[in-house]
């Protein structure tokens, strides 16, 4: 072969052979090409790609307060039915909006949060402070998908601007199936269904219910961990956590009388101020989500020791223990939404106390909220406007003198007030309460004002 013709073939290989800059594109149109399913390449599993937003079931009782595309699928499995995106709780920490949502196919991250605020203008006997206004929470949540069956859950409470913050709960789940789950963290300990749903824009009255704070000490959230899942029998469904958790401690006998909620010592993040954790837990129901119909109910209880019986280990005082019971409801019907909680307590109490001192509290709230319209308003699309009436009653002395006469600490509470929401999550709310009020020596006592509120996640 001449040196001519090898020069001409060299050539033609040098122009028919692609530049890398060339190659990329048809390397990067293969792997496209790739992933294509087809019927003899099947796509991706189920389980790698992105979690899709839930489509909330038809039923009153269930709102969706964010953009659809910016929420996590944090259900707990494939349950039958119309309970296949419904959360453990309704309205609970899982079931909320986010701001962003970032991640990958088998990890996502979401952030977001709500604030409160409030202006006040009240009145005790005739005496009052005048016109305040009020910024009393700022809230930040931060959840992670870390895989297919881990999550993780924080919220982060900014109280009064800056004067408390704290870690409201941040706990980690691992999803074995919708019966039977892990948790462990901080976790928000389920005594009543406020303390598990308790962010402000889902409610209509400026104030949190006196039950679900005097006695039960909402916000709650403990070192601890523990159980949950639910059950889906005949179309219903049957929900339950239960944890152990370090507990609540000596602060709820303070000077003023037995105050559960100053229990929540910070130093319950570090340890259990007597080495006997407490036991809590609650069972709910749920009806089959419907139209004009929904209904939540649930029980739950707290069970453990709140004194240092053991000191440098020696016995310095036997076990006392707190016991709380408490019964929640909620249920739509129509346009009509009712929700109540009723509570009772029991303390041991040492010798030597005085009568102020209780061993027994209860207390209840009961409130409806009736839709008076709900259509797009002028710049609002989503907007509704309703009406709200809330009854509180909580009696922190249930002791009796030895005269039979009340020792006292009583208060009833008369709330009516109007919500308006520009969006499903932000609420615009104006209202008045009325207080009849028994202190802690059976002195009776009036108060009441109005109040205005602006409540709105983000």
């Amino acid at each position: 072969m001449t040196t001519r013709r090898m020069r001409s073939i060299a050539l033609a290989l040098a122009l028919a052979a692609p530049s890398p800059a060339s190659a990329q594109p048809a390397l990067a149109g293969a792997e496209a090409a790739a992933q294509t399913p087809s019927a003899d390449r099947p796509g991706p599993r189920e389980a790698d790609r992105p979690p899709q937003a839930p489509s909330p079931p038809p039923s009153a009782g269930y709102t969706s307060y964010g953009a659809e595309g910016a929420r996590l699928h944090l259900a707990l499995g494939p349950p039958p039915g119309s309970f296949r995106d419904d959360p453990l709780v309704r309205r609970g920490v899982y079931d909320r909006p986010y701001l962003m949502r970032l991640g990958s196919p088998t990890t996502d991250v979401a952030l977001g949060g709500y604030f409160d605020l409030v202006a006040s203008y009240l009145q005790q006997q005739g005496v009052s402070d005048g016109f305040t206004a009020e910024a009393r929470r700022f809230n930040l949540f931060v959840t992670s998908r870390i895989a297919d069956r881990v999550r993780l859950s924080s919220e982060i409470e900014l109280e009064h601007g800056t004067r408390a913050i704290s870690i409201e709960f941040a706990a980690l789940d691992v999803l074995l199936h919708h019966t039977l789950n892990l948790r462990g963290g901080i976790v928000l300990v389920p005594i009543g269904k406020f303390n598990l749903a308790h962010d402000s824009p889902l409610y209509d009255v400026v104030d949190r219910p006196l039950v679900s704070t005097r006695i039960l000490p909402s916000t709650y959230g403990d070192v601890g961990g523990g159980l949950f899942g639910a059950f889906y029998p005949g179309g219903h469904k049957l929900t339950y956590e239960a944890y152990i958790v370090n507990g609540l401690g000596e602060g709820i006998l303070a000077a003023e009388g037995t105050r559960i909620a100053q229990g929540r010592a910070s130093s319950r993040f570090e340890r259990d101020a007597n080495g006997q954790p407490a036991v809590t837990a609650r069972l709910g129901y749920a009806s089959p989500p419907r139209r004009w119909l929904q209904l939540e109910t649930a029980l739950s209880f707290y069970a453990g020791a709140y004194n240092t019986p053991v000191l440098e280990g020696l016995q310095v005082d036997p076990p006392r223990w707190l016991h709380l019971l408490a019964w929640d409801l909620e249920a739509s019907i129509g346009p009509l939404t009712l929700r109540g909680e009723a509570a009772y307590a029991r303390i041991d109490l040492p010798q030597g106390l005085t009568e102020r001192h209780a061993s027994e509290q209860a207390g209840l709230y009961a409130e409806i909220v009736g839709t008076i319209f709900k259509r797009p308003l002028v710049l609002f699309q989503r907007a509704s406007l309703a009406a709200v009436g809330r009854l509180d009653w909580v009696d922190l002395n249930l002791n009796r003198r030895p005269d039979g006469e009340p020792v006292g600490d009583e208060t009833l509470r008369l709330t009516l007030g109007v919500s308006f929401r520009p969006a499903p999550g932000t609420s615009l709310r104006v209202g008045y309460r009325h207080d009849w009020i028994r202190d802690p020596l059976n002195n009776p006592l009036r108060g009441g004002g109005f109040q205005l509120g602006i409540a709105s996640y983000f």
